[in-house]
């Protein structure tokens, strides 16, 4: 017996305990464990996929905060005041 098929079994045997030990029933008690197993990997695979996503955030927030080293550079202010010659025009 697989370890799947050992907990499909013990599964169904707590599904019995809890309908109080019905007789005959037993099909369904397998049927519904089976589902339960189906749910049970279900919600791990979507568990799992989360905190993949979740550590994938987190990498790209930690990437973000880090200070960033710009190509481009700053101009110093000049030295000297720039000079503006102005022309009027007398018609």
């Amino acid at each position: 017996m697989s370890a799947d098929d050992e907990q499909k079994r013990e599964r169904a045997y707590r599904i019995w305990e809890d309908e109080g030990r019905p007789e005959g029933r037993h099909d369904d008690h397998w049927k519904r464990a089976g589902e339960r197993a189906l749910a049970d990997q279900v919600s791990e695979d979507v568990t799992k996929t989360n905190q993949e996503a979740d550590q994938d955030f987190a990498e790209v927030i930690t990437a973000r905060s880090r200070p960033r080293i710009s190509s481009c550079r700053r101009r110093s202010a000049p030295t000297e005041p720039t000079r503006r010659i102005y022309r009027t025009y007398i018609p």
